[in-house]
């Protein structure tokens, strides 16, 4: 399919934005008709923040119960904990308070309460370089709302998919595609939540965001509405993610709304899985081999597979480079590359990211095993340089390393 040959499918979301917006939680409620709520978050947002209990008092007494074991990489058995708990409560709408990971077991949930089918029956199937295949089972209709309230920068609760999760053995991630009908109904971005996010967290989901967007763009899947709301997002990130990190609830939204923005690049290539690239996929096996935090592992990743991606994209690259203030005058594009590289390392060093696997404790040794299940993962389906072998992930791990 060309970049004119395209269906966008929009967002199923409404999205809210304010300094304190989880105050309004119950008039969503109302406007949902929701009776019996379920908040899911993980135990560290619950014990330093009081962001969950801002959200079970605006919930009220439709509050019916909380499951606060989320963990990073949303692993298959603690989802199957929390449905053991959504079964016996029956809540018509489920909560997400936190990352990517809880919302994604939300998702999850919302999925498994409409079915007796196990998780890996709506698992993506991928044949290396290019072939993404149906699921075993079509995705039930789902009557579960979600709603999200992001506390990270990170963009997962916008889009159609489920989400991945680590499996039982944390030896690969397995990819739940989708249709919207998991999605959030509603997302609150609450200004006072995301303050009381680590700062820590905060660059790393945001760098990871930048990931989005770049991949997004360069992907094979990409077209003219994709393009748009990527670059954008690029050039905003670009901005706002120079200088000093502060803690000033302004900025906070502007750059949550532009990690968004990202994300709404990714969707807008329609259905199905991933359609993003090689570090996506790189990056969803060190989160579940490595326990790497994704946006972490992402952001380390990123200035290797810009410049591996970069004669693949051509001329199309120069619009990264533009959006990245990077001049790209009279030079070919591995030259310019290079300079968009180092200017992502260089907003990595400057908010304090790691810029090497070695010193967030990755080893050589899993460097087989992760370039095995990445070969697995469907996101390097619409990388724009062919993934056909382990030597093409080892070799990006090494200059990772």
């Amino acid at each position: 399919m060309s970049d004119v040959e395209y269906a966008y499918p929009g967002l199923s979301s409404k999205i809210v934005s304010g300094g304190r917006e989880i105050d309004r939680l119950g008039s969503h409620l109302d406007a949902l008709r929701a009776r019996r709520v379920m908040v899911i978050c993980g135990p560290n947002i619950l014990r330093s923040s009081d962001v969950v209990h801002r959200v079970e008092r605006a919930a009220g007494d439709r509050l019916v119960c909380r499951f606060a074991d989320v963990a990073p990489h949303s692993p298959i058995d603690v989802l199957r904990a929390a449905l053991i708990v959504a079964r016996r409560e029956q809540p018509d709408t489920v909560i997400s308070v936190g990352g990517g990971s809880t919302v994604t077991i939300a998702q999850g949930l919302a999925l498994l309460l409409s079915t007796s089918r196990d998780l890996s029956d709506f698992a993506m199937r991928f044949e290396p370089p290019d072939r993404v295949l149906p699921p075993l089972a079509q995705l039930p209709e789902v009557t579960t709302r979600v709603i999200a309230i992001p506390t990270t920068m990170g963009g997962a609760e916008i889009g159609h998919a489920v989400g991945g999760f680590a499996n039982e053995r944390r030896s690969h991630k397995i990819i739940v595609s989708g249709d919207g009908r998991t999605s959030p109904r509603i997302v609150i971005v609450d200004g006072q939540a995301l303050r009381t996010t680590p700062r820590a967290v905060q660059v790393g989901t945001a760098m990871g965001q930048l990931r989005v967007a770049i991949e997004a763009y360069a992907s094979t899947a990409h077209n003219p509405m994709s393009d748009a709301l990527a670059l954008h997002a690029i050039r905003t990130l670009g901005f706002t993610l120079q200088g000093e990190w502060t803690n000033d609830e302004d900025r906070l939204l502007r750059i949550k709304g532009a990690c968004m923005l990202a994300s709404m690049g990714q969707s807008a290539m329609g259905m199905g899985a991933g359609k993003l690239g090689v570090n996506s996929a790189i990056a969803h096996q060190l989160g579940a081999i490595c326990d790497l935090a994704h946006g972490e592992a992402n952001s380390i990743l990123l200035p290797h597979t810009i410049t591996f991606n970069s004669r693949a994209l051509n001329k199309r690259f120069r619009l990264i480079a533009e959006a990245m203030g990077v001049s790209r005058a009279g030079r070919d594009v591995e030259d310019v590359a290079q300079d968009v590289a180092k200017r992502v390392t260089l907003l990595s060093t400057g908010l304090g990211v790691p810029i090497r696997l070695r010193d967030v404790g990755v080893s050589p040794e899993s460097f087989e095993q992760i370039a095995i299940a990445t070969l697995r993962d469907s996101s390097i389906a619409t990388n724009p340089v062919p993934i056909t072998s382990k030597a093409q992930i080892i070799q990006l791990l090494q200059e990772a390393w």
